[in-house]
């Protein structure tokens, strides 16, 4: 695709033709090519910037009024998908996961050392494979995130996006939710069982395994110490559903968020509309 160079001082007369007194402006640098033109979206606020008064989309190679106004939804939608992305994918991915390496090592070497009783043994499992588990989907959300970021860098450097790359990058959102959806639930339906690994945690047998860089690891995990963040992360996920809802399953969570998406985008744009200077 063709890079397009940005005239700064062309849009910059675009923008200031919709302020009003005592007003700032500042103007997305990414365009939407629609048409073989390039639109912009511009913002108007107080002279602080944090309460917008209005939005303008301009253009500097179109004069079709309903071109401007094709142009308008996809430009709000691109600039509130890559912040969602930014803001709450990017958030996750950075997340240190240290400490689950470490206790997932822990978890698997007194599980292969076949030192426990049956049932112990099957706590001890059941943690690992959680505890695993969680980390084998950090490792997609990191690789999911970047991947997304890397599409949106190209049309930085390109200047625009196209239909196709803001439909991938809306793609990425429900995905990104699912995947933490997935981590937290696990971790509550089975967050009895690191209270029997906390209590459990000085038997000789498995005290040997104890590599923490942290002493305080395995009580960070109980009930006690973690029950309160995981189930505010997830109904904040979840929207408020109970979490002990047996039918709500991935599937259901992944068109819930979905849904809600697509429902926040189309606000955006209602709300957009009323204060619209142009078109």
């Amino acid at each position: 695709m063709k890079k397009i160079e940005i005239n700064e001082k062309q849009l910059i007369k675009l923008a200031k033709k919709h302020k009003k007194f005592l007003e700032s402006y500042s103007i997305n640098r990414v365009a939407y090519l629609f048409n073989d033109h390039v639109f912009y979206l511009a913002y108007f606020s107080d002279k602080s910037g944090q309460d917008i008064k209005g939005d303008a989309v301009i253009s500097p190679d179109s004069d079709d009024i309903s071109e401007y106004q094709s142009a308008h939804a996809p430009l709000l939608e691109h600039a509130a998908t890559v912040h969602n992305i930014k803001y709450h994918g990017g958030d996750r991915a950075k997340v240190n996961y240290a400490i689950f390496y470490e206790v997932r090592d822990y978890l698997e070497n007194v599980v292969q050392a076949n030192i426990l009783s049956q049932d112990l043994q099957v706590v001890y499992e059941r943690a690992f494979k959680v505890i695993s588990n969680m980390i084998t989907l950090q490792d997609e959300l990191v690789r999911l995130y970047y991947e997304a970021m890397d599409l949106h860098n190209e049309t930085l450097k390109r200047g625009y996006f196209v239909d196709e790359e803001l439909e991938k990058l809306k793609s990425y959102i429900p995905i990104l939710e699912q995947i933490q959806y997935e981590q937290g639930k696990d971790r509550y339906n089975y967050r009895a069982d690191f209270d029997v690994i906390y209590e459990n945690r000085n038997d000789p047998n498995v005290k040997q395994f104890e590599k923490f860089t942290d002493k305080n690891t395995l009580r960070e995990l109980t009930t006690e110490a973690s029950e309160k963040d995981i189930k505010k992360g997830l109904q904040a996920l979840m929207e408020g559903i109970d979490l002990d809802e047996s039918n709500y399953t991935k599937e259901k969570h992944y068109e819930a968020v979905r849904a809600k998406f697509a429902n926040n985008l189309e606000k955006l744009i209602h709300d957009s509309k009323s204060k619209l200077r142009y078109p």
